[in-house]
């Protein structure tokens, strides 16, 4: 029979660490929600230390991981402490992995700059694994990848893309360039067709959110512009990098096809 620990009330020390954590102010671990984005992270290797659960919000599913403390709350609780509409009945804490900054010899990475929306982010992540893209680099100023609604736009990838912040963006560039890491600049406007780009290996991929942009001092390999027809002048930033992974991943397969016939 399953054993748990019961807490009823929000005063409780860890109903509180469990908001600080939602709210961004304990930024050593993260929230998920609901028993498929769990069951998804446990089998990713993602460290769950807690999980809060409802009585209807049980499954054996989760059993894959004993040694994580199972909470049992009241239903009030659990609408108190979701973000969603609708409570999925089970909440996991899990611990945060410390990223270094990944190196990139070959394929492609992204460069997100200044995107706030955490559906968008999410969305780049999603599109990202599908796509091979080896990790993402962010500007400080970007939502925080860890977000509850970034995990959930992300369906799960988020547990298996990097994702890590660049505290100084223009130099971090710099120094991809030196090491012969082609920067592919994505703009509305003066760009050469994504179409007609001649793709590099490696390369890193920066992709800008829809009211902001790149700084001047940025020195580009190659600025590329998605075509587009009737009056639309801009994408969604998330379909936007999909577009933008996608080619880069048809190119750089083909290069590399090409390199061993």
């Amino acid at each position: 029979m399953l054993r748990m620990k019961r807490i009823d009330s929000a005063a409780n020390p860890r109903i509180k660490n469990f908001q600080k954590v939602l709210s961004g102010k304990n930024k050593d671990y993260w929230i998920i929600e609901g028993k498929r984005l769990i069951k998804e992270a446990v089998d990713s290797g993602v460290e769950i230390e807690e999980v809060f659960i409802t009585k209807e919000g049980w499954s054996k599913e989760y059993g894959r991981r004993p040694n994580a403390e199972i909470i049992s709350i009241p239903n009030s609780l659990m609408s108190a402490l979701s973000t969603v509409e609708s409570p999925p009945g089970i909440l996991a804490v899990a611990k945060r992995k410390r990223i270094v900054e990944p190196d990139l010899d070959h394929g492609f990475a992204a460069f997100i700059w200044s995107v706030r929306d955490p559906g968008n982010l999410g969305a780049i992540v999603r599109s990202a694994e599908a796509t091979g893209c080896k990790f993402i680099a962010c500007t400080p100023d970007c939502v925080d990848a860890y977000l509850p609604k970034v995990v959930r736009a992300s369906m799960g990838s988020i547990f298996r893309v990097p994702v890590v912040t660049i505290a100084n963006p223009q130099d971090y560039l710099k120094s991809l360039r030196r090491k012969g890491i082609s920067l592919y600049g994505f703009v509305p406007d003066e760009g050469i067709n994504l179409f007609d780009a001649k793709i590099q290996d490696p390369a890193m991929v920066l992709i800008g959110g829809e009211t902001s942009r790149f700084p001047d001092e940025i020195e580009w390999d190659y600025k590329i512009k998605i075509p587009m027809k009737g009056h639309v002048d801009s994408l969604n930033t998330g379909i936007a990098a999909s577009v933008a992974f996608y080619h880069f991943m048809i190119g750089i397969t083909t290069n590399t096809q090409r390199a061993q016939s």
